[in-house]
């Protein structure tokens, strides 16, 4: 009974329906949308020559690079775990 109770609690949490929402939003637009430009992109690089190849090629993997260590970011500042170590209170009783 108790298993039932935990998992009804974990289904019907606010803030887990918000979180299981946006790992949705991103794992379908975000990060299927990414993998899209680079099928583009490459698509695109074979119908053009290879000097053009040489140039795109080293922005494109820069602007990647950029572009996930920003989505990296993003995800670790939600952590709550790591206001807690650093003493970051939301909500100061005081």
């Amino acid at each position: 009974m108790d298993a039932i109770l935990l998992f009804w609690e974990v289904i019907t949490s606010p803030i887990l329906i918000v979180m299981r929402l946006a790992r949705y939003v991103l794992g379908r637009w975000v990060i299927e949308g990414l993998k899209n430009k680079i099928k583009k992109l490459i698509y695109w690089l074979k119908t053009k020559p290879i000097w053009v190849s040489f140039i795109i090629g080293p922005i494109t993997v820069i602007i990647l690079f950029y572009t996930l260590v920003a989505i990296w970011l993003g995800g670790e500042m939600l952590k709550p775990e790591i206001w807690k170590e650093d003493d970051i209170i939301v909500d100061n009783p005081e």
